[in-house]
C-alpha cells in the first residue's frame, strides 16, 4: 500500500489533480454557499422538477465509473504501468470525467439547484488548463504506447472518430465541432431579428436583446430554446477550439473561456432572467445585469486569448473588435438606469446590438481561420504521405 504514496516514473498517483482541486474549489465553496443561504437564487424553476429522476439514474453511474476508475488507477500505478482498458478505454480521465458529467449534475437535479452545474463547468475546465503537463509527463514515460493512447482516446468526452475526407487529415468531429462557431452566430443573429416580429410593440433600435427572455415576455419560451441551441453550440465550438489550434495552451485557455461564456450565457436568461421593464424588480431580476457584465468579461478574454491563434491581421481584428465591444458596451450601460426605472431607451436596442453582432462575427471568423487552418495542415501532411 505504501507504494501508491511514493513516485513512479517520476509522478506521483495525484498528477495534477491539486491544481485542477484548487482551481474548481472556490466554484464548490460558492455553490454551498448560494445553496444554503440563498435557496431561492440557486433553485431551479418549478417547471424543471420533471428532471429530477434522472438525477438518480446519473448518481449511481457515475459513483460506479468513478469507482472503477479509481481501482484500475491504483492497481495499475501500483505496477508503474499505463492503464488503456476499461473506463481508460472510454476516456482518458475517467475520474475528472465521471464527477464533471455524471456525479455533479447528479446533485443538482437530486437537489433542484443549478449552482452545482457552473462547478461541473469549472471543474471541465481546470482539467482543461493542467492536464496537458501530466500528458507530457506519460508521453516521456511511455513514449509510443501513450501517443497511440492518445491518438485513440478523448481526454474527457468520447467523441473521436477515424479520419475522414473532405479537409485532408481533419478528424471529422473536429471539423464539425469547428464549424458550430458558424452556426452558433448565425442561429443567433437571426432569431434576434425574427424575435422582434413575434413581439408586439418591441422596438430592436430602443429595446436589449434580454427583453426577449424577460419573464412574462411573449418570446420568452420559444427564446429560451434558442437559448439552450445555442450555448451547445457555443460549448462544441470551445472543444474544436482547444483540440485543433496553435499554441496548444493558449487554446486549452481560449477553449476553456468560451466554456465558461457559454455555460453564464445559458445560465443567465433561464435562472437570472430581467424583469419586464416597468415591473416589480424580482431577486432573480436584480443579479440579471451582475450576470451580464460577467459573462461579458468572459466574452472579451475570449477575444483577448483567442487573437493569438491565428496570424498577426486576426490579432489586429481581434483587438479592434474588443475595442469596439467596451466602447458599445460602455455607451449601452449609460441607458441602464432608465431601463431600470422603466423609461424609454432610445438607441439602446441599436448600441447594444453593435456589440452583439461584432462578437457574433468575430466568433465565425475564428471558426474559418482555424478549419483554413486544418485545411492547409491536411494538406501538408497528405503531401508528405504521398511524395
Amino acid at each position: 500500500m505504501m507504494d501508491l504514496f511514493q513516485k513512479q516514473h517520476g509522478m506521483n498517483i495525484v498528477g495534477q489533480g491539486g491544481k485542477i482541486m484548487l482551481f474548481a474549489l472556490p466554484s464548490l465553496l460558492a455553490a454551498i454557499l448560494v445553496h444554503a443561504y440563498w435557496p431561492q437564487v440557486a433553485a431551479l424553476p418549478e417547471s424543471m422538477g420533471f428532471l429530477m429522476p434522472i438525477g438518480y439514474l446519473l448518481l449511481p453511474l457515475g459513483l460506479a465509473l468513478w469507482g472503477t476508475a479509481g481501482i484500475q488507477l491504483l492497481a495499475g500505478f501500483s505496477k508503474g504501468r499505463l492503464v488503456t482498458t476499461g473506463a481508460y478505454g472510454v476516456v482518458r480521465n475517467p475520474i475528472y470525467a465521471s464527477v464533471t458529467f455524471f456525479v455533479l449534475p447528479a446533485v443538482a437535479l437530486m437537489t433542484a439547484t443549478w449552482v452545482y452545474l457552473v462547478v461541473s463547468v469549472f471543474l471541465y475546465a481546470g482539467v482543461m488548463i493542467f492536464i496537458g503537463k501530466e500528458e507530457k509527463q506519460l508521453a516521456t514515460v511511455f513514449g509510443k504506447t501513450y501517443e497511440d493512447y492518445r491518438a485513440r482516446v478523448d481526454r474527457m468526452v468520447p467523441l473521436r472518430r477515424p479520419r475522414a475526407t473532405g479537409l485532408p487529415g481533419t478528424p471529422l468531429v473536429q471539423r464539425r465541432l469547428l464549424t458550430c462557431g458558424l452556426w452558433s452566430s448565425l442561429l443567433y443573429v437571426a432569431t434576434d431579428l425574427m424575435a422582434a416580429s413575434w413581439y408586439a410593440g418591441y422596438s430592436i433600435t430602443d429595446q436589449n436583446y434580454s427583453e426577449l427572455l424577460a419573464t412574462g415576455a411573449p418570446t420568452r419560451s420559444p427564446m429560451i430554446l434558442v437559448s439552450v441551441a445555442y450555448n451547445v453550440l457555443v460549448a462544441a465550438f470551445a472543444a474544436g477550439v482547444w483540440t485543433s489550434a496553435r499554441p496548444k495552451r493558449t487554446a486549452r485557455i481560449t477553449g476553456a473561456v468560451m466554456v465558461g461564456y457559454a455555460a453564464l450565457s445559458l445560465v443567465t436568461p433561464l435562472f437570472f432572467q430581467m424583469d419586464m421593464r416597468g415591473a416589480e424588480v424580482t431577486s432573480r431580476g436584480s443579479l440579471h445585469g451582475p450576470m451580464t457584465a460577467v459573462m461579458s468579461l468572459f466574452i472579451l478574454l475570449s477575444m483577448g486569448f483567442g487573437a493569438f491563434l491565428l496570424g498577426r491581421r486576426f490579432k489586429l481584428y481581434s483587438f479592434a473588435t474588443i475595442g469596439l465591444v467596451i466602447v458599445f458596451g460602455v455607451l449601452t450601460g449609460l441607458q441602464a438606469p432608465r431601463l431600470g426605472a422603466g423609461q424609454s431607451t432610445p438607441w439602446m436596442g441599436l448600441t447594444e446590438r453593435v456589440n452583439i453582432y461584432a462578437t457574433m462575427i468575430w466568433f465565425a471568423a475564428l471558426a474559418i481561420g482555424l478549419l483554413q487552418t486544418e485545411k492547409r495542415q491536411g494538406s501538408a501532411a497528405g503531401s508528405e504521405e504521398h511524395p
